[in-house]
């Protein structure tokens, strides 16, 4: 038994690998074009918006729980 200690506990010390940035999980999305808003996660790659949707088992470095309030992702101010 002692022999598989080290190994599992090794495992256990390997950083899981983030495929995002960043991660708002359980929001309220907004898409802008009129639809009722919906229950996604955002995650954000390199500056970029990666994926919209149901990101359950999704990983990244910054994880936010939105708490159910209101993201509108994509929008950007035209006036700057």
């Amino acid at each position: 038994m002692k022999p598989l200690l080290l190994p599992a506990l090794a495992l256990l010390a390997v950083p899981l690998h983030a495929q995002y940035d960043l991660l708002i999980h359980n929001a309220r999305v907004l898409d802008g074009a009129g639809n009722p808003w919906f229950h996604a996660g955002v995650a954000v790659k390199d500056g970029r918006i990666a994926a919209v949707g149901q990101l359950a088992g999704a990983r990244a470095a910054m994880e936010i729980d939105a708490k159910r309030r209101i993201l509108a992702p994509g929008f950007i101010d035209v006036h700057t």
